[in-house]
């Protein structure tokens, strides 16, 4: 009997590929249980992204570790974006580990697992991860069935001064349309009413691609090509949001009324430093065209204190804005 538990951590992003490696693993044979003392294979799929998320996955890998000791013949298997940053340090610092899988790799668990031996092994290419998924990996969506996630975009191009993702997850790479379409309509088959549309930047949407590919065209194929009631966007870049995107949302009730925008900061000072590419004036506008086009928009945000440099004057800023 093979027996899989599993603990998902980080962003939604980081759960797609989680329910690619919960499929890969149910097809050869593995049962997901609950208990992690029932489990022959305990895995971890792994936020790099911040001091705080990789303290949290060494903190899991650790807890599953002793359970490791208790039951004899478990393997503990370490994936995701903390073995992407770090790669070979790791056999060193967790010894408890048998196999760490990085981003390009993770689709390939089950095979890694047959042929995995007594010695401790990592399994992932140095820099920056090339991977990305199509609407022929399976997936074993791990959401209440009637939503879930479509990740339309690997990477990001926006180089964030103090953002990790490029170096770990890669440069932009977007799926087209119509392999975006085909997954879309898999989803909706199998129950699907609520579809949140995730990447590292939506806004950036196609802008790898030849012909016309944005996130408006995106979306009126997917209206046009599904029955989905609704659709969510999640992680919009501030200066990507067109007035076609939300004049699109004000047209069409199957797109929530809902947009999550991280602004950062407000101070221009500040933004420059962050590497951040629009000022607040950028974002006042934003601001007054939501409300101009989607009056009842709710608009989900986050903003970051502390950032060297920062002065009381920024603060302020930011609070005053707020």
């Amino acid at each position: 009997m093979k027996n899989l538990y599993m603990a998902s951590l980080g962003c939604p992003k980081n759960l797609v590929d989680s329910e690619v490696m919960l499929a890969a693993l149910e097809q050869a044979g593995y049962a997901v249980v609950d208990d992690p003392g029932q489990a022959t294979l305990l895995l971890v799929n792994t936020c790099g992204f911040i001091r705080p998320a990789v303290e949290e996955a060494i903190d899991v890998i650790l807890e599953l570790a002793d359970c490791k000791l208790e039951h004899p013949g478990q393997r503990l298997v370490v994936a995701g974006c903390m073995v992407q940053r770090y790669g070979a340090e790791l056999l060193a610092e967790l010894p408890e580990v048998d196999l760490f899988v990085g981003l390009d790799d993770f689709p390939n668990i089950d095979q890694l697992l047959e042929h995995l031996g007594p010695v401790p092994q990592v399994v992932s290419n140095p820099g920056a991860a090339a991977y990305l998924m199509d609407s022929a990996v399976a997936r074993r969506v791990a959401t209440p069935f009637f939503r879930s996630y479509l990740k339309i975009t690997e990477g990001c191009d926006n180089q964030c001064a103090y953002c990790m993702i490029p170096s770990i997850r890669g440069r932009l790479r977007s799926r087209t349309i119509d392999d975006l379409i085909a997954e879309a309509v898999q989803l909706q088959e199998s129950g699907v009413r609520e579809l949140a549309l995730i990447a590292q930047d939506l806004t950036a949407y196609g802008q790898d691609l030849e012909g016309n590919a944005n996130l408006v065209s995106l979306l009126k194929s997917l209206l046009q090509q599904t029955e989905i009631p609704w659709f969510r966007l999640l992680y919009a870049y501030p200066s990507g949001v067109t007035d076609a995107l939300l004049q699109l949302m004000a047209e069409q009730p199957r797109i929530l009324p809902y947009l999550d925008i991280p602004f950062q900061h407000v101070s221009n000072r500040m933004l420059q430093a962050m590497n951040r590419h629009y000022r607040r004036d950028t974002l006042d506008d934003l601001v007054r065209r939501l409300r101009l086009f989607v009056p009842e928009c709710a608009v989900r945000t986050t903003m970051m204190v502390g950032f060297p440099g920062e002065t009381e004057e920024d603060v302020t800023e930011l609070v005053e804005a707020l």
